[in-house]
């Protein structure tokens, strides 16, 4: 059987890697390794915030770090949380991204963290009120970029709803 177009590199760009070898290659370096996806896009990469104790300062890092690598509103596949080392202090923000996707923007991304966090709350609860604020978003002229959920070892639970500037409203909040 003939490979899979969507899966292979295209056969004009000898440069780009297969897709087990990408695999590979995004183990040794994940920030900047070329990866090819089902669905034939290319160059996603993932880049970290991590501050100790503060989701805010992890995504002050995550944003300059997006502004530094030329990734604009559009451009961002996910953000997820975890949390960083083996004593668990630290906070990592993560976004994948691909600067192949058209931007919708120019302007800088600037994703905002809203925490909901608490060691007293059901994890149904907390995902009960980033629900309502999700649902607030677009009042605030925000986009939804994502929901994420990390805990520590001090048994806090934090969800995070993760959202930027819609298209025009570089100004909210």
């Amino acid at each position: 059987t003939p490979p899979d177009p969507a899966v292979s590199a295209p056969a004009s760009d000898a440069a780009a890697p297969a897709p087990a070898q990408t695999a590979a290659a995004a183990d040794a370096s994940p920030e900047h390794a070329p990866t090819h996806t089902p669905h034939g896009l290319v160059n996603i990469r993932w880049l970290n915030g991590t501050a100790e104790r503060s989701w805010d300062k992890a995504a002050t890092e995550l944003n300059a770090q997006l502004d530094r690598e030329g990734v604009r509103p559009g451009q961002v596949v996910a953000v997820y949380a975890r949390p960083a080392g083996h004593s668990m202090g630290g906070m990592v923000l993560t976004a994948l991204t691909s600067t192949q996707l058209p931007a919708s923007s120019m302007a800088p991304v600037q994703l905002r963290v809203s925490v909901d966090d608490s060691a007293s709350l059901s994890w149904a609860q907390l995902f009960m009120r980033a629900a309502r604020e999700v649902g607030a978003l677009a009042g605030e002229g925000m986009g939804l970029v994502g929901v994420t959920a990390s805990s520590g070892a001090d048994g806090a639970r934090a969800v995070l709803v993760i959202s930027a500037p819609l298209v025009g409203n570089a100004s909210a909040p």
